[in-house]
């Protein structure tokens, strides 16, 4: 089996089949985003690709590699929620520390950058949409707002990030409400 790129994580998501997310790689081997890849490993000496999706492009980094936890796979409805983050690309702003005992206000800015991607995994993989958390302007947490966990309760998926908690549809990943942990470095 010859792709481009490779995977930095591997999850089963059935009967021999296993999902791959990692770097993108052109013909060079220079990194050109990250991609899931769903192989079909019945025969493991001949495993074939199945399906590739591109998640990001440029120089995108995500945190599989880091925290495999970061990874959700529902098996139930075969979505697959990928955490990617843009290395701080953020809205341009001035953001500078909060020092301690200071009376610092932090603001939640938009983004269109997502912190996730929600993958429908069948016998082929497609997008199903994007989750993005609140950024907050804070020092503290501006490189921060990436997603750590997911979770499936009902009919609905809760991600966590390090800035907040967000409730979205699980059928169609359309955001809910945004809970928002409280600043620890404001008095």
């Amino acid at each position: 089996l010859k792709v481009t790129g490779f995977s930095e994580y591997l999850h089963p998501v059935g009967d021999h089949r296993l999902l791959g997310i990692g770097p993108e790689a052109d013909e060079s081997g220079q990194i050109t985003g990250y991609q899931a890849s769903l192989f079909d490993v019945n025969d493991p000496s001949a495993p074939k690709q199945l399906s590739r999706l591109e998640l990001t492009q440029g120089r995108s980094s995500q945190s599989l590699q880091y925290d495999p936890h970061a990874f959700l796979y529902w098996a139930k409805t075969g979505l697959a929620v990928v955490p990617v983050s843009n290395g701080g690309d953020f809205p341009e702003q001035t953001v500078a520390p909060c020092l301690p005992n200071a009376n610092c206000v932090t603001a939640s800015v938009p983004s269109s950058e997502p912190d996730a991607i929600g993958i429908a995994v069948t016998e082929t993989l497609s997008q199903l949409g994007t989750i993005t958390h609140a950024r907050s302007n804070s020092y503290q947490y501006q490189y921060s707002s990436a997603i750590s966990r997911s979770v499936v309760v009902g009919d609905a998926l809760y991600t966590i990030g390090s800035n907040g908690v967000l409730k979205s549809n699980l059928a169609d990943l359309v955001a809910g409400p945004f809970l928002t942990f409280p600043n620890n470095d404001q008095p």
